[in-house]
């Protein structure tokens, strides 16, 4: 049997990857893709220091950001595989974004091994203005702020750590994926909306009142003081670990388990679908007045009509079942 000259295969390959080469080059230039920029957004750096602003706005999108404070008096932003536009407006306050570029191209640079942009922006111990922050996704670290008057956070997905952190009015973080966690944190009030993944608070101390607002995932508070606590959610755990609460703790769960470990409030009011009440409050049997209804499981509490706190939990289907710690 007579072979295929090797000549022409050879050929008919070199033809086809040359097609292959041309097609995907017009492919990327009809969705806005440069090659020729591909080296240039290896090598951006951004770095540029500003005076001290009333507050300060970022407008970010998939990138790492992190905050932080430092010494000096100016503001320090310095970013890298990014392009950024600072600007300062009427108000006195400083805004961060991204200069614009076709977004095709940054999913074309991901796509190709293109680590992600990082921005830093070290804020002097002296500024105590608001920061808003707006990214669409990417991670965001807050950390050493000391003296803000307010924290505002709207992201799409990815992961928010703030630690070290005091607001004097309201910190707030509205995210649809990803985690959220608080760690040292003082202010007048939180307010957490988060779709979908997990929430940790820990050493978090609230003027005011708590709300968290949850779709799915798991809630855990520790060592967590303040004024009042709202919590709603739609399906996963909350567990309150060494926390009080001086009023009212409202906990509204459709579907999974609350658990007190060693907690306390002036008014523990549970609403829960499916699922069950469970752990160890702080103080003594007799220190709660006691109201459960339960439409079909158990309750280890009888009713009582005495105690400077109360406990009202209210189940369709599930239990309770508590126990008191000195």
């Amino acid at each position: 049997m007579k072979r295929f000259p090797k000549k022409i295969i050879f050929i008919l390959a070199s033809v086809c990857l040359g097609l292959g080469i041309i097609i995907c080059t017009a492919g990327f230039a009809m969705a806005g893709f440069n090659l020729d920029r591909l080296s240039g957004r290896q090598e951006t750096r951004f770095s540029e220091s500003y005076d001290l602003p009333e507050g300060l706005l970022l407008h970010l999108s998939d990138l790492d950001v992190q905050l932080t404070s430092g010494a000096g008096t100016q503001v320090q932003v310095e970013g890298e595989n990014c392009r950024l536009d600072v600007t300062r407006r009427t108000d006195g306050t400083l805004v961060i974004q991204q200069a614009r570029t076709n977004r095709a191209w940054y999913e074309m640079m991901e796509l190709s091994g293109w680590e992600r942009g990082q921005v830093t922006v070290t804020l002097p111990e002296s500024f105590s203005g608001a920061i808003q922050v707006e990214m669409d996704g990417g991670n965001l670290t807050a950390e050493n702020l000391p003296k803000l008057q307010a924290l505002r956070v709207e992201k799409g997905d990815g992961k928010t750590t703030l630690t070290g952190l005091q607001t004097e009015v309201a910190c707030s973080v509205e995210q649809e994926y990803g985690s959220v966690i608080l760690e040292q944190v003082s202010a007048g009030s939180v307010t957490l909306d988060l779709d979908d993944g997990a929430l940790s608070l820990t050493e978090v101390d609230v003027a005011g009142q708590l709300t968290v607002q949850k779709d799915m995932g798991a809630i855990q508070i520790n060592q967590v003081a303040a004024a009042a606590c709202k919590i709603e959610a739609e399906d996963g755990q909350i567990q309150l670990q060494d926390s009080r609460i001086e009023g009212e703790f409202q906990a509204y769960l459709d579907m999974g388990n609350i658990h007190f470990n060693r907690s306390t409030a002036g008014v523990i009011s549970c609403e829960v679908e499916d699922g069950s009440v469970t752990g160890t409050l702080l103080g003594g049997r007799a220190d709660y007045k006691v109201g459960v209804e339960i439409e079909d499981g158990s309750s280890n509490l009888q009713t009582s009509h005495t105690g400077e706190k109360e406990i009202r939990i209210k189940i369709d289907m599930g239990r309770v079942d508590l126990d008191f710690a000195e």
